[in-house]
């Protein structure tokens, strides 16, 4: 993780006009930074499952592991097509919340 924040903070120092070259960037950026805050929630859900004061079920794990896939796809997706489409990442976002309610809802 710490790679990849340096060297992303290494490509923008050496080129700062990647800022100027669309909303893409800093689209992919935003997604970064809660991929960054969800990696750090995982470090606090961590904490309270080896203190046993967790009350998350495993239904919440299992939707919630799928956080990331969503976040990368997004980040990918725009930082190859060079255009955040609204559509695209409404899309993205619903299909997500769609398998978290499958996998959470009650049999």
């Amino acid at each position: 993780m710490w790679a990849s924040i340096l060297s992303g903070i290494t490509m923008i120092a050496l080129n700062p006009q990647v800022f100027q070259t669309g909303t893409w960037i800093h689209a992919k950026l935003t997604v970064v930074v809660v991929l960054i805050t969800y990696s750090y929630s995982l470090s606090y859900y961590l904490k309270q499952l080896q203190n046993d004061t967790c009350t998350k079920s495993g239904k919440f794990f299992r939707a919630y592991n799928e956080v990331p896939t969503l976040l990368a796809i997004l980040i990918v997706t725009y930082a190859i097509t060079k255009e955040v489409s609204l559509v695209f990442s409404m899309s993205m976002i619903g299909l997500f919340i769609f398998i978290a309610y499958m996998i959470m809802k009650k049999k």
